[in-house]
């Protein structure tokens, strides 16, 4: 077989270039991603970047004087760093929109040479690069990824942590196939990149790495994902033990939190319950179908492939029980088998005919990702445009009064004005340290002003418009819009000496 005729360069081209295009879909039409004014998220990331763009020590953030409240924290921020040192605070700005786009195009391009590798060792010589093609569509129109949009529609971690932890998976399963030093080597240095890339990275890793050496019965799985907190340690000693003990406090406090019914989390689980019984169902019973082709006493790439399906369903599942939802949104580990289970899928389609079931899984999923790019486009378009005039009304304003101290409502509103705003916030970037004591929720402080103000004191609180339960009479407002109100905390005060 001629890998480098004309066909066997038009079908990669082919898949990057459409993987581009429905990735770059998402993110033009999706308007919360139009400018760094309109979402939290965007506002957040675009901080972060401008900090270490203007950092001579390029060190990951831990301290904003602008905050009354100063605690040391560990965020994973690797692909912040990556974007400073490539893109600049300007160039992110600028190409924001075109960096989950080209990072996934490359990624399934990887996946596409992978899979023609995978096609060669199980033995297949026919067709290798069309079906390594279909395997590559599949991937793009995923009903899972879609499911999770906001990965890719939105710049930001998630994404980058799913490359690295995706990589280091892959150089187990080739590790456990052939033995190459070279895929421990690349496991580990992965799996520690996966520390810096993301909270939900390292905890997936660890987790699903796990459940995979409890099913093969093999301890090299495992054994990579903690040589690589290891590598993390040795990189970055101070650095990982303030991550860890950030991440125990924080999983501690979800669990206190969950116990006393404080927090709400049952919107991510019925979401969960609905994409797993309205299109999830099917795409795991195509998967599931194709195991029935692979030979268990073979420990061949599919076998292995299976393993990992098979491990991410289990934590998934796992994860979805009460008693462990601490760890994070359960559907979100499925993404990690995503391209295993649709090489198993494909490949079994081919081998045993079954092509009218592969034909309606793909329809299925255009059809579905076609529909959530319209319905995100629908859905922000009125919204997000209104919202960001207020918040440019807000923040010039803001520019007036840059002496005041501000208690944000909620807190993440912070960021959206951190980069235009002169003041002082009762914030910190560690929000499950001494922020817990006037916090009543993951982001929402707490109704009781006085005791926040005797703690921190503030002059003015600003609230969004859907701030619910907080009591702000006798108190003057000195700014409204349709987002936003300032009240002046200091007139109720006044008042009450009176």
């Amino acid at each position: 077989m001629d890998y480098y005729s004309l066909t066997y360069l038009l079908i990669p081209a082919f898949v990057f270039t459409l993987t581009f295009f429905f990735r770059y879909l998402l993110t033009i039409w999706n308007k919360s991603n139009d400018t760094r004014f309109v979402t939290f998220d965007i506002a957040v990331h675009a901080y972060y970047i401008k900090k270490l763009a203007e950092s001579k020590s390029k060190r990951f953030i831990t301290i904003e004087e602008r905050f009354l409240i100063n605690e040391e924290s560990a965020r994973p921020q690797l692909i912040y760093l990556l974007v400073s040192l490539i893109l600049g605070y300007k160039g992110f700005l600028k190409y924001h929109k075109l960096i989950n786009p080209f990072l996934d195009a490359f990624l399934n391009l990887f996946l596409y040479f992978l899979s023609i590798y995978s096609l060669t060792i199980i033995g297949t010589r026919e067709n290798v690069g069309f079906i390594a093609g279909v395997v590559s569509l599949g991937y793009i129109l995923s009903p899972i990824l879609f499911f999770s949009v906001n990965r890719i529609a939105i710049f930001g971690t998630r994404h980058f942590s799913y490359i690295i932890v995706l990589i280091s998976f892959i150089n187990t399963i080739l590790f456990l196939l052939t033995g190459n030093i070279f895929n421990i080597i690349l496991a580990v240095i992965f799996s520690c990149l996966s520390i810096f890339s993301s909270q939900f990275a390292f905890q997936s890793i660890i987790l699903v790495q796990s459940i995979c050496s409890i099913l093969l019965w093999n301890i090299n799985p495992f054994l990579f994902s903690m040589l690589g907190v290891g590598l993390a340690f040795c990189v970055a000693p101070r650095w990982m033990t303030v991550f860890v003990k950030c991440k125990y406090i924080h999983l501690r406090w979800y669990k206190i939190n969950l116990k006393k019914g404080k927090l709400n989390l049952d919107w991510i689980y019925n979401r969960f319950a609905e994409h797993i019984f309205v299109y999830g169902i099917v795409y795991l019973f195509l998967s599931f179908l194709g195991f029935k082709g692979i030979d268990y006493t073979r420990h061949d790439i599919l076998y292995f492939m299976a393993v990992y399906v098979l491990s991410t369903l289990i934590v998934c599942l796992l994860v979805y029980l009460p008693p462990f939802r601490i760890v994070g949104e359960a559907i979100r580990y499925l993404e990690y088998s995503l391209y295993f289970a649709n090489f198993i899928l494909v490949y079994c389609c081919f081998v045993y005919d079954l092509w009218y079931l592969l034909v309606l899984y793909l329809i299925m999923s255009f059809l579905f990702s076609i529909n959530v790019i319209f319905k995100l486009h629908k859905e922000n378009e009125k919204n997000v445009i209104n919202s960001a005039d207020q918040l440019k009304e807000l923040i010039n304003f803001l520019k007036n009064n840059n002496d005041k101290i501000i208690l944000p409502i909620p807190f993440k509103l912070i960021y959206s004005l951190l980069q235009d705003c002169k003041n002082r916030f009762v914030y910190s970037f560690w929000i499950y340290g001494k922020i817990r004591k006037i916090s009543r929720q993951y982001a929402w402080p707490l109704a009781d002003f006085d005791f926040i103000n005797n703690n921190y004191q503030f002059d003015w609180i600003i609230a969004t418009n859907d701030a619910r339960g907080y009591d702000f009479k006798d108190m003057a407002k000195v700014f409204e819009n349709a987002g936003f109100v300032i009240y002046d905390y200091r007139s109720k005060l006044i008042s009450k000496s009176v």
